[in-house]
């Protein structure tokens, strides 16, 4: 990472159950077409910012200046492995593929992307135009820098032990479980601008069970463990973001099996319960919500014929 001191980033978490009854199957996702497009927070302003055809849209990030959004696309055919990143101006303009991988992220002074890369390569850090591509460790998905820029919180899918939260130190390689559960952690996530809070959705429970669906952890700074508070207890939950006042999160969530995944935003201090992002197509599935650093703008995938 060359010594690089970064500025703050606001990240944060979203987690995704194991069991075919959670919300967005992998069959499910291959089996749609998703745009990219942005939006206003009142629901006014609608783009559709990537529109090829055949190409699968998903994880946009904003860059921390606002200017660029980063994301993953797959074409007819491809699976996970042959996914790649695009970088696109905000506007939908200069659209530029940038190399292979999956669920990018900023570092907090936009100098540098990481993402998930195949198995040879695993997690890569680089340039955002591509250049300068280097591996830093094999492990966790849908990572995303902390505020201070020379770790890496880090999310894994497997049961027991092994699973929930991680931090991982690019410097010296050593990896800490935040938080072990007993959830199933999806990526999409990030982490709140002073790096204590993570949100997250959790899917390992199936519908209606009451064990909760969008929850925030809480860091201890002292032991960097984490405790849990349930902000959302039915349906399940997705790929998600505060926005920049640290009050609000947009988040996927699905309520019921019978429902499409769409956009919700919360006070995640008031108890009142979550709205629909207001403009959405209902007859659609919304995904993937990132807020732009303005707290104007919400940039999403959204499933098409």
């Amino acid at each position: 990472m060359g010594g690089k001191v970064l500025s703050a980033v606001t990240i944060l978490v979203v987690l995704h159950g194991m069991r075919p009854a959670a919300a967005q199957s992998i069959q499910e996702w291959l089996g749609l077409r998703w745009q990219l497009c942005r939006m206003e927070v009142d629901g006014t302003g609608l783009k559709t910012l990537d529109k090829t055809p055949g190409r699968r849209c998903g994880s946009p990030r904003w860059s921390p200046d606002g200017q660029f959004i980063a994301y993953d696309v797959m074409g007819d055919g491809d699976g996970y492995g042959d996914a790649r990143i695009v970088v696109i101006r905000a506007d939908g303009s200069e659209s530029v593929e940038i190399g292979k991988g999956a669920v990018p992220a900023w570092s907090p002074d936009g100098r540098l992307i990481v993402c998930q890369s195949n198995s040879e390569e695993g997690t890569v850090v680089m340039n955002p135009d591509g250049s300068g591509r280097e591996s830093v460790f094999y492990e966790g998905s849908g990572l995303q820098f902390t505020p201070r820029g020379d770790q890496l919180f880090s999310v894994s899918n497997r049961t027991g032990g092994g699973g929930g939260i991680w931090l991982f130190d690019l410097g010296t390689g050593k990896k800490q479980q935040i938080s072990p559960g007993p959830y199933a952690p999806f990526h999409g996530f990030g982490v709140s601008a002073d790096g204590l809070r993570i949100c997250f959705g959790s899917g390992i429970y199936p519908f209606g069970d009451g064990k909760g669906s969008v929850g925030l952890a809480t860091i201890e700074p002292a032991t960097m463990r984490a405790s849990v508070r349930w902000l959302v207890e039915s349906g399940i939950g997705y790929h998600a973001s505060w926005a920049p006042d640290g009050k609000r999160i947009a988040f996927a969530w699905r309520p019921t099996a019978s429902d499409l995944t769409q956009i919700y935003v919360l006070d995640v201090e008031s108890g009142e319960p979550p709205t629909m992002l207001p403009g959405l197509d209902t007859t659609r599935h919304h995904v993937n919500p990132d807020w732009s650093p303005d707290g104007k703008t919400i940039v999403f995938s959204f499933s098409s014929p």
